[in-house]
């Protein structure tokens, strides 16, 4: 009962707002356990066929684990600044962030590295396949909407570049 309110209050804020869920990314952070994603899933589903995005954040940082991963399958996968910072100089940090773009490429989702400060962070972390970026290097955080807005149907190329999302249990074929 409570899960058909919220997906109705959430569908109802979308409406009002002017939007389509095709526009809208659902962002999941790890500093929060998602306790059953089979449950949010769920949940969430009717806004997944029609288009929406998940993103799960801080990746690494807290309460995710590859189970929230391979059940989620985020479009996005937002690497915590915590494996970014200093990556230009950690061969283990470097390891790590490359483990997650390889999971990503796996599933069809992008990367995002969180917290790009330096430009050798920056340089190495599009070395390591990641092309999306956010951090103090490329400008501070803003109240208004002063940025670039991205190029015309940008998130359903990324949707349309992955299938339905499958289980993970789902057999392999070769």
């Amino acid at each position: 009962m409570a899960s058909a309110f919220a997906l109705t209050h959430l569908q109802l804020a979308i409406k009002n707002a002017g939007l389509h869920p095709s526009q809208i990314i659902l962002e999941f952070t790890e500093h929060e356990p998602i306790l059953s994603p089979d449950l949010l899933l769920r949940l969430i589903d009717p806004l997944l066929d029609q288009g929406a995005t998940i993103s799960l954040d801080d990746v690494g940082a807290a309460f995710a684990s590859m189970r929230v991963i391979c059940e989620l399958q985020p479009h996005l996968i937002k690497v915590d600044r915590f494996f970014i910072d200093g990556i230009a100089n950690s061969l283990v940090k470097r390891s790590v962030v490359q483990s997650f773009v390889n999971l990503a490429s796996d599933i069809g989702a992008q990367v995002v590295a969180e917290g790009i400060e330096q430009g050798e962070d920056a340089q190495v972390s599009m070395q390591l396949g990641i092309g999306i970026m956010q951090g103090f290097l490329f400008g501070n955080p803003s109240a208004k909407p002063e940025f670039t807005p991205l190029p015309e149907g940008f998130w359903g190329s990324l949707r349309s570049a992955r299938p339905r999302r499958p289980k993970c249990n789902a057999i392999l074929s070769t």
